[in-house]
């Protein structure tokens, strides 16, 4: 077989670590260990843990990317994902022969895993951090949040629990982006966790306001009160600064007259 990587490029050099920006960063470990990752990832391209509800620190993706596709299953090429800038989102794409940036911020939003073909699968993010490693002829790239990382359809998968719901959770608040100055900046700088709360409290009133809403969606309904309780014993400020934002968000859509 004629080897592939004698005609790649050199990978450019490793630019410094990024600052953190808006807090989003993680000033904590990665989510999983390198060697771990990289064992898990040998035979896939990508694998995650949603952690809804919640049971252990961190969710993760794990996206495993190489020089050549090995046409043994999702081979993941381009990794889009968004950070925020001087308060402002921004979209950044991760591949196999672009700077590595061992640590850096994920902003709120989806996660595009694109393979040589252009199929995607597709994830929502409430914000965390992702750290990048070579290994020989991967990179490994370890995304982690101590919110839930939800699957958001694609090629080789479906949807989790609520990862629809988070979407259209995130299009709602992009009302009150464009409409009111200064809410995105806000939003950025709100924790992972406070966002996931927004999202849980705004689902919540939603359901129990409509019957076909909460027969449609008990299950989910059922994940989140177990997830409050636990932010209502964790997390409290998280809890009250979602409820914040969320009532922002909500008066600003009403006042502009869309339907939320």
């Amino acid at each position: 077989m004629m080897d592939v990587m004698s005609n790649l490029a050199e990978p450019p050099p490793n630019p410094p670590i990024e600052p953190a920006g808006a807090g989003e960063i993680l000033q904590a470990d990665p989510p999983i260990e390198l060697a771990e990752a990289a064992r898990i990832l040998e035979t896939l391209g990508f694998i995650d843990h949603a952690n809804l509800p919640h049971g252990s620190a961190f969710a993760y993706l794990l996206v495993g990317l190489r020089p050549a596709p090995t046409l043994k299953h999702f081979d993941p090429e381009v990794i889009r994902h968004w950070v925020t800038r001087a308060g402002r989102g921004e979209p950044r794409e991760i591949s196999f022969n672009a700077p590595l940036r061992p640590r850096s911020d994920v902003s709120w939003g989806r996660i595009d895993i694109a393979d040589r073909l252009h199929l995607t699968n597709s994830y929502v993010t409430f914000g965390g951090g992702v750290w990048q490693d070579r290994l020989g002829e991967r990179l490994v790239c370890r995304f982690g949040s101590p919110a839930p990382i939800l699957r958001c359809g694609g090629h080789s998968q479906v949807f989790d629990l609520g990862g629809a719901d988070v979407a259209a959770h995130f299009a709602r608040l992009m009302i009150a982006i464009d409409y009111l100055p200064g809410f995105e900046q806000r939003l950025s700088e709100a924790t992972p966790i406070a966002r996931y709360a927004a999202f849980m409290q705004d689902f919540l009133a939603r359901s129990k306001a409509s019957g076909p809403l909460r027969e449609d969606d008990d299950a989910l309904a059922e994940v989140l009160l177990r997830d409050r309780n636990w932010l209502v014993a964790t997390h409290p400020d998280d809890l009250a600064a979602g409820a914040d934002l969320l009532r922002i968000a909500q008066a600003q859509t009403s006042t502009s007259g869309a339907d939320v």
